[in-house]
């Protein structure tokens, strides 16, 4: 395997800095993008629905909807997130009227 797949040591990373800051910077934009990209927000109302069922609901969602690329995986989560807002407005509503 060559070098460049392999994890780099401390020793390596001191001795090649321009890189090892490089990759440092790249890694905080990716993960500056999982915490705050669009999936990064949960539509869970806390102790009154659980993660487990919205996790249910937007994989379900995915699966029917077949995702190719990132875009439409944001399409797919914006109308699983919906969808899950309306059935909470539903069983609101329903609970009022009976």
């Amino acid at each position: 395997m060559s070098q460049w797949y392999k994890t780099p040591s401390s020793k390596t990373l001191s001795a090649n800095a321009g890189t090892a800051k490089i990759l440092l910077k790249a890694a905080a934009q990716i993960q500056h993008k999982l915490g705050h990209g669009i999936r990064a927000i949960s539509p869970v109302l806390l102790g009154v629905e659980r993660e487990q069922d919205w996790r249910k609901h937007f994989e379900g969602v995915c699966k029917s909807l077949a995702p190719g690329n990132e875009f439409e995986l944001d399409l797919a989560y914006l109308i699983a997130w919906q969808l899950w807002r309306f059935g909470r407005l539903v069983r609101h509503e329903t609970a009022l009227t009976t």
